[in-house]
Order: C-alpha cells, then structure tokens, then sequence
C-alpha cells in the first residue's frame, strides 16, 4: 500500500516553557512538511498554542507528533484530511478560479492563503469544529 500526501492540521499545546527551544528544533527539522504556523501566547492560562499546516504522510506526521509528544509539558493533538493531498491539487486544477491573485513580490505568501483556504474549506465542509 502506497503512503499517499495529506493535508492535516497539528495543535501543539506547551505548558512548560523551558521546551521552546526543543520544539523549534524539532519543528525546523521538518520544515519541508510546514505549510503555516500560528503560535498564540495565553499567558494568563499559562498555555501557549501552535498550530501548524502541513502536508506529508501519515508516517512523517507520525515521526513528528511522536518526537513533539515526548517532551514532558507539551500536549499534541492531529487532524488529517480524508482526501489525498495530489486529488486537492488536481480537483483544484480543473476548477477555474475567476479571482487572479493579487500581485506581490513573493508568491508563496498567496499559495499559502489559497492552501490554507482550501484546508478551511475542506474542514468545513467536514462539519468538524474542533479538534
């Protein structure tokens, strides 16, 4: 059985501060998986939580999970897409978009909105809430 690309989305919660630097060692060792990344600070709760787009296999998501999982103080949570990362990408094809996108030095800032609207869109249609 061949390990088809998915989409997913990883919630990594940190309660212990003193982690920081292991978690973006780890993160950065699989940047080619990372599409997006959002940390948010409650320090009030003391909690900080990172999410983070990605697209890879169930066994690379499973490497990375494994190895944020062991720190002591970090809680991670996953979320895969049912549908195969390439059948996005052809169903998307063949779906001509009347909105250009808008100019910009870089494109990777547009490819990222329009790969995190099409995960928002697919989690939606999904009718999951949270995760």
């Amino acid at each position: 059985m061949e390990n088809k690309k998915r989409f997913g989305i990883i919630g990594i919660f940190v309660y212990n501060p003193k982690n920081y630097k292991k978690i973006n060692q780890i993160l950065s060792s699989y940047f080619h998986l990372i599409k997006g990344r959002l940390g948010i600070p409650f320090k009030e709760e003391s909690v900080r939580v990172i999410s983070i787009i990605f697209e890879g296999t169930t066994d690379e998501l499973g490497a990375l999970t494994g190895k944020l999982g062991q720190l002591r103080g970090v809680e991670v949570k996953t979320l895969l897409s049912k549908v195969e990362s390439q059948k996005l990408k052809v169903e998307s094809q063949q779906k001509p978009s009347s909105q250009k996108p808008k100019a910009c030095r870089d494109a990777r800032p547009v490819r990222l909105h329009q790969e995190t609207k099409k995960l928002r869109n697919l989690l939606y249609n999904s009718k999951i809430i949270a995760f």
